[in-house]
């Protein structure tokens, strides 16, 4: 019992004294970087270091000193221009922009990003929906294809149809009212119901057509659509 108790003293005392020295060291080296001794690296040799600090790191010990310097490289790096670089990844490689734009309307702040169904065939699928609105199932009729979001919070419903024959499968509109809205700045017809509840939107792509139809607002069935994969 008392070796035990011998043994947390000489531990306490050794993390003390540790914690002492690092202290101290960490004074010296502040009063160093604030003496005239201190020279900034030059432009080239922050190039050099911010490139080995962007590949991967080999397996050794680094001591707090080191990991010092190379917060400092990094910083007098990031005030040299290197910020820019790293917020914007695109500047990085200009080949990869297109990846970065494929779906240019996307915001992930105000919807989710849908995959592609696993048993969907056709090309054309939404990648956006509102906030709160999943894959529900999946319908083949033969003719039309039907993709159901559904949002559990607000009991709403979304339905995404591509149709053979666009010319001879337009949805049925009786009732609905129609409207002129701007999509990929063009205009097109959408259809609301008296309440402004639902709307629906019909775009025809070569022989087929992309049916829209949902309790949304305008400005998310036009997003859903700009952001259809393969219409644009």
């Amino acid at each position: 019992m008392n070796d035990e108790l011998e043994r947390a003293r000489e531990e306490q005392l050794l993390q003390r004294a540790a914690m002492a020295c690092q202290a101290e060291e960490d004074e010296e080296y502040e009063a160093f970087l604030k003496s005239d001794e201190y020279v900034p690296p030059d432009p080239a040799w922050v190039e050099k270091v911010s490139r080995e600090l962007r590949t991967p790191p080999r397996r050794r010990t680094v001591s707090v000193r080191n990991l010092v310097v190379a917060a400092i490289v990094l910083a007098v790096a990031l005030s040299a221009g290197l910020i820019s670089v790293i917020a914007n990844p695109k500047r990085l490689d200009p080949t990869t922009h297109q990846d970065y734009s494929r779906y240019s309307q996307v915001r992930v702040d105000d919807g989710v990003v849908l995959e592609k169904p696993e048993d969907w065939q056709s090309e054309y699928y939404p990648t956006w929906a509102p906030s709160g609105f999943h894959v529900e199932n999946v319908f083949d009729y033969g003719e039309t294809q039907t993709i159901r979001l559904v949002s559990k919070s607000t009991l709403k419903s979304i339905t995404f149809s591509v149709t053979n024959n666009a010319k001879d499968n337009f949805p049925n509109t009786e009732g609905l009212n129609k409207i002129e809205v701007k999509v990929f700045d063009q205009i097109e017809f959408v259809y609301v119901s008296e309440d402004n509840v639902r709307k629906l939107i019909g775009v025809p792509v070569g022989d087929k057509i992309v049916v829209i139809d949902g309790q949304i607002a305008m400005e998310e069935l036009v997003k859903i659509v700009e952001n259809t994969k393969n219409i644009n």
